[in-house]
This record gives structure tokens, sequence and C-alpha cells, in this order.
């Protein structure tokens, strides 16, 4: 059985939780659309992941810098090198 709500088809197979989910995920500079399927696990690893982030934005400080050579092509290299004491 497949339910649609908007853009997003979820595959049921009588079970509370979905089997998969697919949605449309845009690549606008690319004027392309990609479907993404995701499993019961992946909505799991995405559901422990948000966990992390809201740990992470609800700290007082913010987490130590990891100085990585792919930092330096990071978008976000300004910021956890610009010496902040505190998250912003």
């Amino acid at each position: 059985m497949t339910h649609t709500s908007g853009n997003l088809n979820i595959i049921s197979t009588g079970s509370k939780k979905p089997v998969l989910m697919e949605l449309p995920v845009s690549y606008p500079a690319e004027r392309q659309t990609e479907d993404v399927f995701l499993s019961i696990p992946d909505r799991e690893y995405i559901e422990e992941i948000e966990k992390e982030i809201n740990t992470v934005v609800a700290a007082d400080s913010c987490p130590p810098v990891i100085d990585a050579a792919k930092c330096k092509k990071c978008s976000y290299f300004d910021f956890c090198y610009s010496n902040e004491t505190e998250c912003q």
C-alpha cells in the first residue's frame, strides 16, 4: 500500500512504521530532481543525528576544534577558527 502526502510517498506493509519513504531532492543549479528512498534503518540513523545536532545546539559552549585537513575547505572554517569564545 502506498500513501501520498504532498511530494512524499510512504510505502507501508501494514506495520506501524512505513518500510520505505520516497521523496524528491531537487538540485536547482543542475535543474535536476532525484528520488531518494529511506528505509527504517535510514530514518533511525537520521533521528540519531538529529538528536546529536540538538545536543550541540543546546550546549553552553562550542565543541572543540578538530583541526583536520578537510576543515580548510569547509564553508564553516571561519566560524570554527575565529577564536570565538561563545556559540552564536
